[in-house]
């Protein structure tokens, strides 16, 4: 448990300490992951009026006594297990951010190198994971337009997801894309241990046909047993029933 709460810990700190990463999905998910932190919190508290006098060593002999084998058991375990979930969405979240993006369809986008390879620095150093804007602009700092600042090609704006349209896969040599908008999920040499559960999508809408297409990448990367990964959308009637089965053991 304590390499879990270790992993928990360095991931919220360099969330705070690294402000590019500060967007409104990541700081949402680690509100998530502060709630599960107290709900552990609360848990383990609970077990400590009743335990007897004589130290630490014989506190520690009668939780492991009194977890093992019981319902508190099951408890902690569910409790570790929606931490480690929560904490993998908290790096696909990271891992998306486009730390250092400027400009837009109309006059480009450019990428501020430094801010962006510094960011990833510390990413890859707490995480072990890059980001995705930095994988794809790898040593093309010397690619400058102008001092510090890398254009986007075309090419990287739709593998990027930044033109809001994507290839219909259906069109023929004549036909233009479709203006369908798209959200990609890509990892690519990320390593995530544990039953991992792993959702890209929208939650509880009411039409999935209008919804953007949600497509994911996921190459020379390393799951624990287990691993569960959903891409796509769930509807309001089965997003109940979905959050019951797909986070559990």
């Amino acid at each position: 448990m304590s390499s879990e709460l270790d992993s928990l810990s360095r991931s919220l700190m360099l969330v705070q300490d690294q402000s590019p990463l500060q967007t409104i999905e990541v700081k949402a998910q680690v509100v998530r992951m502060v709630e599960i932190a107290k709900e552990l919190e609360d848990f383990l508290h609970g077990l400590i009026p009743r335990r007897p006098h004589g130290g630490k060593g014989k506190l520690r002999e009668y939780v492991a006594e009194l977890i093992s084998g019981s319902e508190k058991e099951r408890q902690l375990a569910a409790i570790m297990t929606r931490m480690a979930h929560a904490r993998g969405e908290l790096l696909v979240r990271i891992s998306s951010v486009h730390v250092g993006l400027t400009g837009g369809l109309s006059d480009g986008f450019q990428v501020a190198f430094a801010v962006l390879s510094e960011t990833n620095a510390k990413v890859n150093e707490v995480l072990g994971l890059n980001l995705i804007l930095a994988e794809r602009l790898r040593n093309r700092e010397l690619q400058c337009a102008e001092p510090g600042f890398v254009t986007l090609e075309e090419s990287d704006v739709v593998a990027l997801g930044l033109n809001g349209i994507r290839p219909s896969s259906h069109s023929g040599p004549s036909d233009g894309p479709s203006a369908i908008p798209t959200e990609n999920l890509k990892w690519h040499k990320v390593e995530v241990m544990g039953k991992s559960r792993i959702f890209t999508g929208n939650m509880g809408i009411s039409d999935s046909d209008m919804a953007p297409e949600v497509k994911a990448s996921i190459t020379d990367s390393k799951f624990g047993d287990g691993l569960r990964l959903t891409v796509g959308h769930i509807g309001v009637q089965s997003a109940e029933s979905f959050n019951q089965h797909f986070w559990e053991d």
